[in-house]
């Protein structure tokens, strides 16, 4: 296995490992009324209504957006990963990732959602939403920063 391919691997699996500390984060704060229904699962409801216009089981709908969301936690996990084989030490390697989680924030929920009419633009989504959103994927950045 190749040294690229090994440190993909391993950003995958510890983007999965992030996006369930992440999630662990989105329960807790949906538990006291900040989050409404999470944005996985609003996401994975709009794009099936676009691409099926159906709705499937409520059971089957929280695994498909189970399934995305650590799908997608993988693969922004492996894209760290190429880019922290450079960092030199752990430390700065868990200050990059809080940093990276940020940015995977900013990008998805501030430009590409809102484009896709998949969320709205954090300005007009409900409170505390956003907070609890930046703060979820600063610890999966960090999570993913401390295990890559």
């Amino acid at each position: 296995m190749s040294d690229t391919t090994h440190m993909m691997a391993r950003g995958m699996t510890a983007g999965t490992i992030a996006t369930a500390a992440m999630s662990t984060l989105m329960w807790g704060a949906q538990q006291v009324g900040l989050l409404g229904k999470a944005p996985p699962q609003k996401i994975s409801e709009r794009v099936l209504w676009r691409v099926l216009r159906a709705r499937p089981r409520h059971r089957h709908r929280q695994a498909l957006s189970m399934a995305n969301h650590l799908a997608f936690g993988a693969a922004a996990g492996a894209l760290f990963a190429l880019g922290a084989r450079r960092l030199p030490a752990r430390p700065m390697r868990l200050a990059a990732g809080g940093l990276y989680g940020l940015m995977v924030w900013a990008v998805m929920y501030r430009r590409v959602l809102p484009a896709l009419g998949l969320m709205p633009n954090p300005r007009r989504d409900r409170f505390g939403r956003p907070g609890t959103m930046i703060a979820a994927h600063i610890v999966y950045g960090g999570v993913l920063g401390a295990i890559v």
